[in-house]
């Protein structure tokens, strides 16, 4: 559900073990920001060490390697983490592709007051949106279908606040530029396979496709994708695959087989076999309403968190 693959956490004052990354170098589970609002903070992030400050913000991408080494006491500040399937639809729905390469290379920025202003309302929001959705998805699991216009509702808005958020954390890179010199010919190989994905996912579901588009054997291909943003294509085009399907069927009146149809699976068949895979329910189930069970939700989480970029 939403509500844990979204996490919005407050520092307070005397932190103890951030992230759990102060004890030992950690892989981050997440793609998130992090807004210091007091204190300071000084991290290693993907081998590069940064300072940060009040009123900086930092990137930070799932799969990274974090580690930080010293804070001031007390610290203040905003985490916002959220899973690949949240962040991914996000991202290539409203930025350029070269910008996140931008955010990549350079994670942090200090911020004007204006923007944290404005980051701290979307976000006060959107814990808000959150809030409502655990409440109305305890009252959908005990019967209560009354709900259901209401949560749509808050659905909706909890997915254009997410949608402010990432605008609002692009924007704070624009001024860096988005036209970024790629580090060579791999970075330009998962750059391209990226663009095309979105463009073609819902009709193009193999490899062999995007491989060919580049004139590369598949084998080369899955290498180079695997190496450079952490996961293998067939997962990137799973997970492409699946914020679609998820959609479709939670916020528009298609039956399972329209979704199937749309999304050029075989059957109706192939298509809830594969879903029941991913998810542990079936579309039918997914679409009433029904939650995903929490050991599949568990092994989603995983299948979903990589890397956007890897340097």
């Amino acid at each position: 559900m939403f509500e844990d693959s979204v996490k919005v956490l407050h520092l307070v004052g005397d932190e103890k073990n951030i992230l759990e990354a102060e004890d030992a170098m950690v892989k981050i589970p997440r793609t998130g920001i992090f807004i210091c609002t007091g204190g300071w903070v000084n991290l290693t992030l993907d081998g590069t060490n940064y300072h940060l400050t009040k009123d900086c913000m930092i990137v930070y991408f799932a799969y990274s390697s974090l580690q930080i080494t010293n804070h001031s006491t007390p610290i203040t500040g905003t985490l916002i983490g959220a899973d690949l399937e949240t962040i991914q639809p996000l991202l290539y729905n409203v930025s350029d592709f070269n910008a996140i390469f931008v955010i990549k290379q350079n994670p942090l920025v200090m911020l004007s007051i204006d923007r944290i202003n404005r980051m701290m309302t979307f976000t006060t929001l959107l814990e808000h949106t959150l809030e409502k959705q655990k409440k109305f998805d305890d009252m959908l699991a005990q019967g209560d279908n009354t709900i259901i216009p209401a949560r749509e509702i808050n659905l909706q808005q909890r997915k254009l606040l997410g949608q402010c958020v990432m605008l609002e954390i692009i924007s704070c890179f624009a001024k860096n530029g988005t036209s970024y010199k790629l580090d060579n010919r791999r970075d330009d190989v998962l750059k391209t396979f990226m663009e095309s994905l979105y463009r073609n996912y819902k009709q193009e579901h193999e490899v062999s496709f995007y491989a060919q588009e580049q004139n590369l054997t598949c084998r080369y291909f899955s290498s180079i994708i695997k190496d450079r943003s952490g996961q293998t294509p067939s997962t990137w085009i799973a997970t492409a695959l699946l914020v679609e399907a998820k959609q479709m069927l939670q916020s528009t009146p298609l039956s399972v087989r329209d979704v199937s149809e749309k999304l050029n699976f075989p059957n109706q068949s192939y298509f809830g076999k594969w879903f029941k895979n991913h998810t542990g329910i079936s579309p039918l189930e997914f679409k009433a309403g029904k939650a995903i069970t929490e050991t599949k939700e568990a092994e989603l989480a995983k299948f979903m968190q990589s890397s956007l970029f890897k340097k």
